[in-house]
């Protein structure tokens, strides 16, 4: 019975194997387990276990481990299963699919041994493996198909739904009959663009778009600017922001006009040739679209191999080049013999299915994209419609570049934050350092004045920051501006190199060897003092923070009707290639240079906005590792100069009688400080720390005389707490004092009732000169 049993084991076309869990290998095989195998049951017997276990594929390993586990804990009755990968004697790598189930447990229920089978699963896996192959490449063409359906587009237009803005390309312009130098009509204006009918399938269309994000494609009846009427074909999508909101809608849009009047004249003419043709004609020769009709070839099995040119419209020869009077009657690999087979396999179906296809394609011959429409008007017919989108296809490429342009913008404005942190904290890890020694009373006066010093220079190079990021805006704004003066170009130069001798020597940086060269008479000129000291500053900045060693040389000279400016370096130099990427803001020659040297990549952008205002142009001749030589010119408007009288330096106190002055300030700080400049003015202060508490507290109190009114308060703002207050007390002088300090702020405060403005921080002699101007008046 036994015999029978193994004799019926060694006939199944299953592998089977009986596996020993103590003993770690196999103590039964069949015949079929060792032919699948490729070993005679000699050979598997001689395998060690580990030799067994090489035999698996390598990725499979880990997978084989973790199926023995399970197997191992399977109650009775429990089945696993497991595909894996197993090296044949002579067949290579083989797909196996195992399944395993419990055959022996002891007294305690614990898995002793357990039975398995196994077929080889090669085939089915190849052609699992095929099929997915082949899915993916049907789901990718079945993409490109749909897209080269879409992409047909003579007119594009774009939506902004939160400012209902329409932007239009001039050939949509042209489709409607509108002036292409006029804006288009507003979005509200569009429905006299449509039929009734058409106008409520595509606002609805546009309305679930834009609320699903879904695509739509329609057909839709246009009324021209002339009140002609037409057919367009629409494609419209929705566009997204990167959270997946719909912020905008976009589409293009195709007059197909001709398209269906073709149509309609080649339906009618199976049945009504000699009425229509007169007709056809007229619409044929006129249209501006190319158009051809090819008759296609067999060969003896029905097979398309050719396709001839029956006839072709005088759109046909200006947008192809090709004679239609000499190419009619020709077969089209005649006409051009290198034609891939696919294009008539492709028109063949056209004609004898009936199917229509549009598509894009680009004539390298030509160099130009076409959109195609190929539809077949009977059978063994097609005709091609088509049109140059040539302009279209490089607006789209121009939109691919503003959106890489706007990506690397983003990705500059991200590093420009990361180095901003920098060196924010640099100067802030001083001021707050140095600022708790002061508490220590057992530091020395000098020790106290030193750092003092240190915070009052790195509270300046903050200051410093926030102005080169306000001058950023200012440039972005337009509101950059020039006030001239006269200017002694000598002493300001001077200026520059005696402030950054001293800064080297403090810093004990004795390898750069700073130099100086100016006309020997001095230069007086009419020109904008802060900028061009803003220049210079900027320049040699730059040119001594990259040079390790050398010298760094900078001066003017007067050259015929301008003054030429250099700045001159033995530093790191700069490539070619990189030599116009410095000037952007938040940008710097290269990752490894802003690692290295640190600072916004602010300074150059600034530079050449402040030289471009003087009537100059920054540039910039460097080579690597010979340095660099930054170089401009400004006219040259010789003037005279009036000595300033010097302000005194001690702050003056002013001339007060005890009034009472309303300091409207929540920040405690801000607040402490203004105390400590007016302690030793004869003046009283009262406080308040919210706009409505000023309120209230100007309009009881008779007895204030002057308003300090902070901008930025909690719960009302100091801009609506000064318009209320006006209301009732018109006469009150109101000093705005506040951390913004963009241009044009002190007219907008005074626009709504201040009676002037200082900016944070605030200098202590103008604090105390305005109060005196406007208690004393």
């Amino acid at each position: 019975m036994i015999h029978d049993f193994e004799t019926i084991l060694n006939t199944v076309q299953t592998g089977i194997y009986v596996y020993s869990i103590k003993e770690g290998k196999n103590t039964y095989i069949n015949q079929r387990y060792t032919k699948l195998l490729g070993y005679t049951l000699e050979e598997i017997n001689a395998f060690t276990s580990e030799e067994f276990f090489n035999l698996f594929h390598p990725d499979d390993r880990e997978d084989i481990s973790q199926h023995m586990d399970e197997v191992a804990k399977l109650k009775k009755g429990e089945v696993s299963k497991m595909e894996y990968r197993f090296k044949s004697k002579n067949a290579g790598w083989r797909w196996c699919l195992s399944q395993d189930t419990g055959y022996q447990y002891d007294q305690a229920g614990v898995l002793i041994s357990f039975i398995g089978s196994f077929w080889d699963v090669t085939s089915y896996k190849d052609v699992e493996i095929n099929l997915l192959k082949a899915k993916k490449k049907l789901e990718l063409s079945e993409y490109n198909l749909k897209r080269a359906q879409t992409i047909s587009h003579l007119g594009i237009w774009y939506l902004d739904i939160e400012t209902n803005e329409v932007q239009w390309t001039e050939e949509l312009y042209k489709m409607y009959g509108f002036d292409p130098h006029l804006p288009p009509p507003p979005y509200t204006e569009h429905m006299k663009l449509f039929t009734p009918e058409s106008w409520e399938l595509l606002s609805n269309s546009l309305a679930n778009t834009q609320e699903t994000g879904l695509p739509y494609e329609l057909e839709l009846n246009t009324i021209k600017q002339d009140g002609s009427k037409g057919w367009m074909w629409v494609r419209g999508e929705a566009k997204k922001d990167c959270s997946g909101k719909v912020v905008g809608l976009w589409g293009a849009a195709q007059d197909i006009t001709q398209h269906k009047e073709i149509e309609l004249s080649l339906s009618e003419a199976k049945y009504k040739a000699e009425q229509s043709e007169t007709q056809f004609r007229r619409l044929f020769e006129n249209m501006e679209q190319g158009f051809a009709l090819h008759q296609i070839i067999d060969d003896e099995n029905g097979h398309p191999i050719d396709y001839r040119l029956i006839l072709a419209n005088k759109a046909f020869e200006k947008l192809t080049g090709i004679n239609s009077s000499e190419c009619v009657g020709k077969t089209i690999l005649e006409i051009i013999p290198n034609l891939e087979h696919e294009w008539i396999e492709k028109y063949g179906r056209v004609a004898k299915l009936g199917k229509t296809l549009q598509f894009e394609n680009y004539v390298e011959a030509f160099e130009k994209y076409y959109s195609v429409v190929a539809y077949s008007p009977q059978k063994d017919f097609f005709a091609t419609v088509f049109t140059d989108v040539t302009d279209v296809k490089k607006y789209q490429q121009l939109l691919v570049k503003e959106k890489e342009d706007a990506e690397r913008s983003n990705y500059l404005k991200s590093t420009f934050l990361a180095n901003m942190s920098h060196e924010i904290r640099t100067p802030m890890n001083a001021i707050i350092g140095f600022a708790s020694f002061l508490k220590d009373q057992e530091r020395s006066k000098e020790e106290i004045d030193g750092f003092a010093d240190i915070i009052i220079k790195a509270g300046n190079h903050l200051l410093n920051l926030i102005n080169d990021v306000i001058d950023i805006s200012k440039i972005d704004a337009g509101q950059l501006e020039v006030f001239k003066e006269n200017v002694n170009v000598n002493k300001l130069v001077k200026e520059v190199f005696r402030f950054f001798q001293s800064e080297m020597l403090a810093k004990n940086n004795f390898n750069i060897h700073l130099q100086l060269h100016l006309p020997s008479e001095d230069l007086i000129v009419s020109t904008d003092e802060t900028r061009l000291n803003q220049i210079l500053i900027n320049l040699v900045s730059n040119a001594i923070k990259f040079t390790e060693r050398g010298k760094v040389e900078f001066g003017c000279e007067k050259n015929g009707n301008q003054l030429d400016f250099y700045v001159r370096d033995t530093g790191i130099g700069i490539s070619k290639d990189e030599q116009e990427l410095i000037f952007e803001r938040f940008q710097q020659a290269n990752p490894i240079t802003e690692k290295l040297y640190g600072g916004t990549g602010l300074g150059l952008a600034i530079a050449k906005a402040c030289v471009h205002l003087l009537g100059g142009e920054l540039k910039v001749d460097s080579e690597p590792g010979k340095g660099s030589n930054f170089y401009f010119s400004i006219i040259y408007e010789p003037a005279e100069l009036k000595l300033k009288e010097k302000e005194p330096k001690q702050i003056k106190h002013g001339n007060f009688n005890n009034e009472l002055v309303l300091v409207a300030e929540d920040d405690e700080v801000s607040y402490q400080y203004l105390v400590e400049i007016l302690k030793n003015c004869a003046l009283s202060i009262i406080r308040t720390t919210t706009g409505r508490s000023t309120i209230k507290e100007a309009i009881s109190n008779n007895q204030i005389k002057l308003i300090l009114m902070d901008i930025n308060m909690p719960d009302l703002s100091g801009d609506d707490a000064t318009i209320e207050i006006r209301k009732h007390k018109p006469n009150l002088p109101i000093i705005a004092q506040t951390a913004y300090a963009m241009s044009g702020d002190k007219s907008k405060f005074i626009g709504l009732g201040c009676n002037d403005y200082l900016s944070k921080p605030i200098n202590p002699q103008d604090l105390i000169n305005m109060l005196e101007k406007y208690l004393q008046s």
